[in-house]
């Protein structure tokens, strides 16, 4: 097998150089069908019987690309093309390579490839999204296991502030802390005006519930090891950690803990996302046993 390295390099320089000055016999950047006649393209590489035509090239570049870029950016494709041929043909020689196994892998991989593709165009046309609260209270009632807590929830805010915005401002912790602890109508359009010019990250609807390690990851609030007084002495007061970088406050309005018994709401959105499944398995089902009824209608399955 021999790879001719050096007529590789000429033929990439002078691909560059038809593309750049736009012949049109080239049309690397028109992006046409490939799939053309090989015979009528030019040669640009070959390992073994594989060869790299030029019209595979197509859209390599973009026009008004700087010229060297184009270049190299060529070069690149061809070497690359010409390792992966090296790599294959090495495996396609090994004695050891179990080509009927390997052939085997790509017509499982094709048929799933095609399956899943199916499946899911299907489910997306026939799929019924909408679920109805009795549908979703009568799941519950016979899955009591969804409704205990598995983790710590809350209700609250969460602010994520950067510490030389705090510094900037000797007051700033005092107003942060009187935002949270402010029960007007207008708390939470006040919070959200000073979370738009000053916080890194903010969460502020407190009427949803939310998983606490998930609001608080990768801050401070994590080394604390009671996360049951971080809860009890969040719901009093607004309770602050900093780092290097930031300041985090936490004020909780309300909180339930491993265990204990889901709210509603909170236990919904998983109840929903487990009935929606169950409804894509059933058309999967459904869709598996109409092609089976349409063959057999048409007499297409013969069984020997």
């Amino acid at each position: 097998m021999r790879v001719h390295f050096s007529n590789i390099k000429i033929v990439v320089f002078q691909l560059s150089l038809s593309l750049l000055v736009g012949l049109t016999g080239c049309n690397l950047l028109s992006g046409n069908d490939g799939s053309k006649d090989k015979t009528k393209s030019r040669k640009v590489a070959q390992v073994g019987e594989s060869v790299l035509y030029e019209d595979e090239l197509q859209g390599l570049t973009i026009p008004g690309m700087n010229p060297k870029d184009s270049v190299g950016l060529i070069k690149n494709y061809i070497d690359s093309w010409v390792k992966r041929e090296l790599v294959l043909n090495e495996a396609r020689e090994q004695s050891q390579v179990d080509q009927a196994e390997i052939k085997k892998k790509v017509q499982q991989f094709e048929y799933d490839l095609l399956r899943y593709s199916l499946e899911k165009q299907y489910v997306i046309e026939k799929l019924d999204t909408t679920v109805k609260k009795e549908e979703i209270e009568t799941y519950l009632k016979s899955h009591q296991e969804l409704l205990k807590l598995k983790e710590n929830i809350i209700q609250g805010v969460f602010l994520k502030i950067p510490l030389a915005s705090i510094q900037r401002d000797s007051l700033a912790s005092i107003k942060i802390n009187r935002l949270l602890l402010d029960k007007g109508a207008k708390r939470i359009q006040n919070l959200r005006d000073f979370c738009v010019k000053s916080a890194e990250f903010y969460h502020l609807k407190d009427s949803t519930w939310v998983a606490l390690e998930t609001l608080i990851a990768s801050t401070p609030f994590m080394e604390m090891g009671n996360k049951v007084n971080l809860l009890n002495l969040s719901k009093i007061q607004p309770v602050s950690r900093q780092d290097g970088q930031y300041v985090y406050y936490l004020k909780t309005r309300d909180f339930k803990l491993v265990n204990q018994e889901a709210p509603f709401e909170f236990a919904k959105s998983r109840v929903v996302e487990l009935i929606l499944q169950k409804r894509k398995v059933q058309l999967i089902k459904k869709l598996e046993e109409d092609l089976l009824k349409k063959a057999q209608k048409s007499k297409k399955i013969k069984i020997y």
